[in-house]
């Protein structure tokens, strides 16, 4: 969530001001403080060449919210799943790739906001990793399969149809260490 903004905020309440016939209409906003957020009100304009001055303090309310992106990864949303296996079937070999994997994902962050392992889940072959993004599972697993010789298998589902009929897939990369 953005912090309060003194000028931003009285910007937002200017432009829920209504004029309507007034002639010549000077609206100010003074916000005093942000602890306990309220604006005073000035507006100044003539009617019919009548000059007319409005003063009136309001009490501002801030409602939090959640942008799309924090919403979809808050209740586990995830386009991937990265499944990582040992071929020597021992999980102790797969901690520090899941290290790596895991920092891979996380660097690409600011270019794809939802580049974020929601769940690692610790399975008896290994681990399995859900990725809010299938960019950033793709990248992540290509990259450790160029540097660690891995092998790799990508597959997907059907996960559903949009209205327009495009559809909505979930993709598994297995990522053989």
């Amino acid at each position: 969530m953005l912090p309060l903004d003194k000028e931003l905020l009285s910007q937002l309440v200017k432009r829920k001001i209504k004029t309507g016939d007034l002639e010549k209409p000077i609206v100010t906003v003074s916000i005093p403080s942000l602890e306990k957020p309220s604006a005073k009100v000035v507006v100044k304009g003539f009617i019919d060449s009548v000059p007319l001055l409005f003063e009136e303090k309001v009490s501002l309310k801030t409602e939090p919210f959640q942008c799309d992106y924090c919403m979809k990864l808050l209740s586990q949303y995830h386009e991937a799943v990265i499944q990582l296996r040992s071929k020597t079937k021992t999980k102790k070999a797969l901690k520090p790739v899941l290290t790596q994997l895991l920092s891979l994902i996380e660097s690409q962050k600011a270019k794809d906001s939802l580049a974020v392992v929601t769940e690692v889940r610790e399975k008896k072959e290994g681990f399995d990793l859900k990725v809010g993004s299938k960019k950033a599972a793709y990248s992540a697993v290509r990259q450790l399969e160029r540097g660690l010789g891995a092998e790799t298998k990508a597959s997907s589902t059907l996960r559903g149809v949009t209205k327009t009929g495009k559809e909505k897939r979930r993709f598994t990369f297995l990522l053989r260490v």
